[in-house]
């Protein structure tokens, strides 16, 4: 057939599209979330600088977990929310310059780790028959490395959730 080829974005488009938007959400309860429902789960919070720090679990697709902080000074009234995706996952210490600005100027921020990065980055290096000098590469070099195994993170997500997930 000559028909073009379908485009990522007609994937996400198409009736495969999850509807998360109506998903259930509810507090997380020591059992795995239903189908389309999402739990949630507070695993502790802190207090820095009048800025107090949330830590959250997100628990969705049966087995599946998205690590996520939330971040918001302690004032009353509706602030802006702004989502932060760092390079290694989530927010660091090593952020905290940007993201105080970013409170300071009026948002809290919800920061959250990718699936294959921060606390869901798979903790070794591959050895890949195509390259003999991967497993010689530091850590980062082999986590991207386009021909190691540890990117196939990403292939077992999509075949968890029945969808394609994003590379970088």
């Amino acid at each position: 057939m000559n028909r073009p080829a379908t485009t990522l974005r007609q994937v996400y488009e198409s009736k495969l599209k999850p509807r998360i938007n109506s998903w259930k959400v509810a507090e997380f309860e020591r059992a795995d979330p239903g189908r389309e429902e999402i739990r949630w789960e507070a695993r502790g919070s802190s207090d820095f600088e009048g800025v107090t720090i949330g830590k959250y679990s997100l628990h969705h697709s049966r087995y599946l977990e998205l690590p996520l902080l939330y971040i918001h000074q302690v004032r009353s009234g509706r602030r802006k929310v702004m989502l932060w995706f760092g390079e290694n996952g989530k927010a660091t210490a090593q952020d905290w310059p940007a993201v105080s600005k970013y409170l300071a100027t009026g948002y809290d921020i919800l920061s959250i780790d990718p699936r294959g990065l921060g606390e869901t980055r798979m903790p070794y290096k591959a050895v890949s028959p195509d390259d003999p000098a991967l497993v010689q590469s530091d850590m980062e070099h082999a986590y991207v490395n386009p021909l190691s195994g540890v990117l196939s993170d990403y292939v077992y997500n999509s075949l968890l959730t029945g969808r394609r997930t994003f590379c970088r």
